[in-house]
């Protein structure tokens, strides 16, 4: 037989212990089934704010969220392939000058919407009523063609268009 002994508790705590176990005897038993009941209401209050609650808070944002995060990976793989596709593109000839590359796409997209100035190493495209399917195309192939993402971007929209200034960085470093 296993003799092993537990370990005994202070006697502070048995003191405690046992002058609630005399108190409890004292009380009537209507009493003692209400502290009964208003304890086990103070358990199930603290088990549900505590660990109910939040598990069907997060199983009912699950799905919203799942959504929202599936989103935002479709974006990630889309980005992913337009990287791809401008990796796959020829890399501008060294000698070619992206301000004329600029110029030439500008001309050619925006026609009179549109009139480029060159600050130093900055290129400064100021549109006049542009509309929205000309700005797209023309940013998409800036992008593409001449490998230039715009420096700084100060446009409104109106009724008759995108009015504002894109500026470029003709160094690369934009």
């Amino acid at each position: 037989m296993n003799t092993t002994r537990l370990p005994t508790l202070p006697p502070a705590v048995q003191e405690a212990i046992a002058k609630s176990q005399t108190w409890w005897r004292q009380r009537p038993p209507r009493e003692r089934q209400l502290l009964s009941a208003a304890a086990l209401l103070l358990v199930c209050c603290i088990a549900w704010y505590g660990f109910l609650a939040p598990t069907l808070k997060t199983l009912r944002t699950f799905e919203t969220r799942y959504n929202a995060q599936q989103a935002q990976w479709q974006t990630m793989l889309l980005l992913q392939e337009q990287a791809r596709q401008l990796q796959k593109n020829p890399a501008m000839d060294s000698n070619a000058n992206p301000q004329q590359f600029l110029q030439a796409l500008t001309q050619s997209d925006l026609g009179a919407s549109a009139n480029l100035t060159q600050q130093g190493s900055m290129a400064v495209v100021t549109l006049t009523g542009t509309a929205n399917t000309m700005l797209y195309t023309w940013l998409r192939e800036v992008r593409e063609q001449a490998r230039l993402l715009p420096h700084e971007v100060q446009i409104q929209y109106s009724p008759e268009g995108w009015h504002g200034r894109i500026t470029f960085a003709l160094n690369g470093n934009g």
